[in-house]
């Protein structure tokens, strides 16, 4: 579980959507909470963040705590707090300091 997480870092580091979304779910079933603390189904999380990476020149996280707690053999809940620092391609730096995620990992995914 760990190294899907480790894949999701890297691909936002690398600015690469397809290595980013691997990760995710895409059901009707899928919800995110977003920056502002709204919910959002799987095309509107996609949308949002292809559209806001597609505009970084570069992108880098760093992980201030986590926490993987394992339900069964196949399902896990991650909990992560961190930093994102991007640069726009305008140049202008984006800094979301202390964010907050909870992801539902699945074997399957």
């Amino acid at each position: 579980m760990k190294a899907t997480v480790d894949s999701l870092i890297k691909g936002c580091e690398a600015l690469n959507m397809d290595k980013v979304f691997e990760i995710f779910w895409n059901s009707p079933d899928f919800r995110m909470i977003s920056m502002d603390g709204s919910l959002c189904d799987y095309q509107t999380y996609l949308g949002d963040n292809i559209g806001y990476l597609s505009e970084c020149s570069s992108f880098e996280l760093t992980t201030f705590d986590e926490r993987i707690d394992v339900l069964t053999s196949d399902i896990a809940i991650f909990s992560w707090i961190y930093q994102a620092v991007t640069v726009l391609r305008t140049g202008e730096k984006d800094v979301v300091d202390k964010a907050r995620r909870i992801v539902y990992l699945s074997a399957d995914r």
